[in-house]
């Protein structure tokens, strides 16, 4: 039923007249995980052509220097959270169309043989309510079915040294926190481990200037955004959804989860944020 909807909103010129009256002068921030190269081709070949593709740090340049309105209409940053191994695949995809993005890593996962808890819960925990557990009981919970953060696995789900490497002239890579944790459900000693860990250990051990942090699961509190600034990062990414104006909070930037989407129709509707628009206004 979802892909007529996103076919008829599509077709219905609805996509259009959103972008026109939403995105022309705004910056939209799409949010991708770990798509196939064959669903991240088919939506570069759609964005580029109806959106000017902008790197992360180019954004935060011309917020400081007040010099957004130099920047060009229906702009758009691309990215990716987790630092999942299948994003090394889809970097002649960007090669090909020219397009920067970002990733946002897990620092204490990327490089190693380590794995992504949601990745070993599904289908034997329910991810969804594992999430709004404390930190404390959701590794008990996990504990059940064998999993340890940093226990090494036979087989790596994360981008190694080798392959942030070779994407790095393309590709900006930001923090993720260390283990992916939900910060909320932390303590305060424990997001401020997670906040400050990871900047530290993507700078000194891969030689990465950090400036952004993707909050994981999108949740953060007023405690989570002043750990932020005050660990040294420049800007936080939510997942709520919206276009990003002059006035948006810069550790409050919005961010459209495109759902790592093979459909066409799907990626234009959530791309424009219509989704997003129809269901915060239905409580879908």
């Amino acid at each position: 039923m979802k892909k007529l909807i996103f076919k008829l909103l599509h077709l219905s010129g609805l996509v259009s007249l959103f972008r026109t009256l939403k995105q022309r002068r705004g910056v939209t921030i799409v949010l991708y995980h770990d798509p196939s190269p064959g669903a991240m081709e088919r939506g570069l070949a759609y964005l580029k052509p109806r959106y000017n593709i902008i790197s992360l740090e180019d954004y935060l340049k011309a917020r400081i220097n007040r010099t957004t309105d130099k920047l060009p209409n229906y702009s758009m940053i691309i990215t990716f959270d987790d630092g999942h191994r299948g994003n090394y695949s889809l970097l002649p995809i960007f090669q090909k169309y020219e397009a920067p993005a970002t990733i946002f890593l897990c620092s204490a996962i990327i490089d190693t043989l380590r794995h992504f808890w949601f990745i070993d819960a599904e289908g034997l925990l329910p991810v969804q309510k594992l999430k709004k557990l404390t930190n404390r009981k959701r590794i008990d919970r996990l504990a059940a079915i064998g999993f340890e953060e940093q226990k090494e696995y036979a087989t790596r789900q994360a981008l190694s040294r080798q392959e942030i490497e070779e994407m790095r002239p393309l590709i900006d890579f930001q923090s993720h926190t260390r283990f992916h944790p939900i910060l909320t459900s932390c303590e305060p000693e424990q997001f401020s481990e997670e906040i400050i860990g990871s900047k530290k250990e993507l700078e000194d051990h891969l030689g990465l200037r950090i400036f952004a942090l993707a909050y994981p699961n999108g949740d953060y509190n007023n405690g989570i955004v002043e750990e932020t600034r005050t660990a040294g990062y420049s800007c936080g990414l939510t997942v709520d959804h919206g276009v990003n104006e002059d006035i948006t909070d810069l550790y409050m930037l919005r961010r459209l989860d495109v759902n790592d989407t093979e459909n066409l129709h799907e990626l234009a509707v959530k791309a424009s944020g219509l989704w997003q628009y129809i269901k915060a206004r239905c409580k879908l």
